[in-house]
């Protein structure tokens, strides 16, 4: 089962990746472009996950099948790269035994804390998140195929908790932004947000008639204003989020010129090549610092070599050559 592509959601993940490029080659003096554009990613993979697991109800195995060809084949070219330069320029680029494990496994985001952890593997930290609320959001959807349950409404509880969880470690415990919200029991709850309205939105549209293509824009207007750094981490990623997952929700009632904008092939052509821009940035990020136009460039190219040569034909070979008879049969679990 295939989503027919929307440009503006390319156009969004476009802008979401800029905006992580930005926060780390060229920061702004008052926001943390980076960290606000992952949470556009992250509230832009609940509306996607929605629609395929409780909208269109694909099968759940046909939906593991599709996440495991988007990521492992660039995830392991990374990998697989970083190890080679490690052995190549071991001052250079610090890959350890210990975080190697800590990036296969896709638990890199709890296991950094103590000592599997290398700067060429940090941005994983989101990967992790966004894998570990995959798998919930699956077991979600054979529950509530068997069991009279409401998947908006798991979500959206899911989220609180997430919330909450947040707020009590930052505030009761006094632990720092990489103790709370590198964890996926705290900042899942941006895909558990967006995944919750967007499946209540298209069961019930008439609860959001209210919100018009103004209110849509201002809704991101508000979500970016919420993660200017004088902001707490607590409304960053409480009211912020849920500003963004909101606007992704209705993001189909934008008015004309936000929809350009998102229409943009170039912005679209970023959003389509983000996952391989997003995870081979970190290299020339953690290698030349900020302010680096150059560094930029380069990350820039490279991503998209990887996506044009890489990416995109291993995910056509996957899932031409080895797709699985319940991939083909269409089958609902």
């Amino acid at each position: 089962m295939h989503l027919k592509r929307n440009n503006l959601l390319d156009g969004w993940r476009g802008l979401a990746i800029i905006a992580v490029l930005i926060g780390h080659f060229l920061p702004l003096p008052v926001i943390n472009a980076g960290r606000f554009g992952v949470e556009l990613f992250f509230v832009l993979s609940g509306r996607l996950m929605g629609e395929l697991l409780f909208v269109k109800r694909e099968g759940v195995r046909e939906f593991y099948w599709r996440r495991v060809t988007r990521i492992l084949p660039i995830l392991f070219s990374y990998i697989i790269f970083i190890i080679i330069l490690h052995f190549i320029y071991p001052l250079v680029v610090d890959a350890t035994k210990n975080s190697v494990i800590a990036a296969i496994s896709l638990f890199y985001n709890y296991l950094h804390g103590v000592g599997y952890s290398a700067t060429v593997f940090d941005h994983l930290w989101s990967l992790c998140i966004e894998e570990h609320t995959y798998l919930l959001l699956g077991l979600i959807a054979i529950s509530s195929r068997y069991i009279d349950l409401s998947p908006w409404k798991i979500c959206l509880a899911l989220a609180t908790f997430c919330i909450a969880h947040g707020m009590y470690l930052t505030l009761v415990e006094g632990l720092g932004y990489y103790d709370v919200y590198w964890r996926t029991d705290t900042r899942a709850a941006g895909i558990l947000l967006a995944c919750g309205l967007h499946t209540l939105y298209k069961e019930q549209p008439k609860i959001f008639h209210h919100i018009t293509p103004s209110t849509t824009v201002l809704l991101v207007i508000l979500g970016g204003a919420l993660s200017l750094y004088p902001v707490s981490d607590t409304i960053k990623y409480s009211a912020g989020t849920f500003s963004l997952a909101l606007a992704i929700t209705t993001l189909d009632r934008i008015s004309v010129y936000p929809k350009y904008l998102l229409n943009n092939r170039i912005i679209g052509l970023f959003g389509r090549a983000s996952f391989s821009l997003y995870i081979f940035q970190q290299l020339f990020y953690y290698n030349n610092g900020k302010y680096n136009i150059v560094a930029l460039c380069m990350a820039v190219f490279t991503g998209f070599m990887f996506y044009f040569f890489i990416e995109t034909p291993a995910r056509r070979f996957l899932n031409k050559a080895y797709t699985p008879d319940f991939v083909n049969n269409r089958k609902v679990a």
